[in-house]
């Protein structure tokens, strides 16, 4: 935004009031507080870096956070994914690292200004407003999209404001503890933003310039010390702007692979979310990185996991890569039960075949897997080869 618009909206704001005369004598170092402002990358695609910037101000303190995960393709080979993978698989974090700095108020004369100025007194007060109403724990939030970034605010009503301190309890604790949020529309044209949207575009637009500047102050977290300043981030991204993080972050085990954490300890993390998985996405997570790195220690979660999901072909077919990898007889039997079926014959099955046994090459090589007569067909000849004794080599 450039420093006309900007002087425009401030102007706007002045004219209409707005609530910020409250904060125009406010002494240099006092920031408003408690404040949540945060930077977030809209979309997370293979080679490039996602990134969540957090910068939370209470109690004369204000810490700020970022978290990057540079996100890449799974590893699966060509000839690996004609069988085992039909269907594009979502980027996962490949790096990892969390930087965190706490600073004084006083170290941050320059955005505290620059946000007093912008009017976030205005969003505040709209925020002490619901507790006037008869809610004690009004938030008021607002983001805005700009170059691929989120930009947010959550403003939450001023400890000292009279609106908020009626009931029992510490007001700041509960002022603090954000159960009524209202967002705040902010329109893609700054001319039509009322004075409270405009009050928090000049915030957003001070955080925006505070990123910018802010050097690399404390060195990137390195492995298993990466995890829970991770872990608490992305909750604080879920709690201020759901459905933005990227699909797998919140698994342990990505971020333990991003993070470079030793292979014991993220095999057995693997094994955890196929005994217990938290969701399909949290299994699909463990069978992407058992298939890359072989587990003998995964066999028998591994045939537990493809006999219950035999209706879930995506399931069935990562599972058996894996198994392929940990446990090739093992995989050429699960493989065979699966052929048995003729009415439902999983092209990962015949992978298995394909991929260890190069005497079926000439039958598997130009097989047409959208056919579903011709898997059949190829089915059958290898169920038939097996109880023949024709093996091939």
């Amino acid at each position: 935004m450039t420093n006309g618009i900007q002087r425009i909206l401030l102007a706007a704001l002045l004219v209409a009031g707005a609530g910020a005369n409250a904060t125009d004598a406010a002494p240099p170092h006092e920031c408003p507080s408690p404040l949540t402002l945060w930077a977030v990358s809209e979309q997370a695609v293979p080679g490039d870096t996602w990134s969540f910037g957090l910068l939370e101000i209470r109690d004369g303190f204000a810490r700020n956070r970022l978290l990057e995960a540079w996100f890449a393709s799974p590893k699966i080979s060509e000839e690996e994914a004609r069988w085992f993978a039909h269907e594009p698989v979502a980027a996962v974090p490949d790096l990892l690292s969390v930087k965190s700095h706490q600073y004084e108020v006083s170290e941050l004369d320059s955005l505290c200004r620059s946000l007093i100025d912008g009017g976030i007194g205005a969003v505040q007060d709209s925020a002490g407003r619901f507790c006037e109403a008869g809610s004690s724990d009004g938030d008021v939030r607002a983001s805005v999209s700009h170059a691929g970034r989120l930009y947010g605010i959550l403003a939450r009503p001023r400890p000292d404001d009279e609106r908020c301190l009626a009931g029992s309890g510490d007001s700041a604790d509960r002022a603090a503890d954000p159960k009524v949020v209202i967002g705040v529309e902010i329109d893609a044209d700054p001319a039509s933003d009322d004075p409270l949207a405009a009050a928090a575009r000049a915030v957003i637009e001070s955080w925006k310039t505070f990123l910018s500047e802010w050097p690399d102050e404390d060195a990137a977290l390195d492995g298993l010390a990466a995890l829970p300043a991770a872990g608490a981030l992305v909750d604080l991204l879920m709690d201020v702007e759901p459905g933005l993080v990227p699909e797998g972050l919140r698994s342990d085990l990505h971020l333990a692979v991003a993070a470079g954490a030793p292979r014991p300890y993220t095999v057995a993390l693997a094994l955890e979310a196929l005994e217990r998985p938290i969701s399909r996405e949290e299994s699909i997570s463990a069978l992407l990185f058992l298939g890359d790195r072989p587990a003998p220690r995964a066999k028998d979660d591994l045939v537990r996991l493809l006999r219950r999901s035999r209706q879930d072909e995506e399931i069935v077919a990562l599972s058996l890569r894996a198994l392929l990898k940990a446990d090739p007889d093992a995989a050429k039997m699960e493989a065979l039960e699966l052929l048995g079926d003729p009415s439902d014959v999983p092209p990962s099955a015949l992978g298995v075949f394909a991929l260890t046994q190069v005497g079926f090459d000439p039958l598997l090589r130009s097989l047409d897997l959208e056919d579903p007569d011709a898997v059949r067909a190829a089915a059958s000849e290898i169920l038939r080869q097996q109880a023949a004794g024709e093996v091939p080599n």
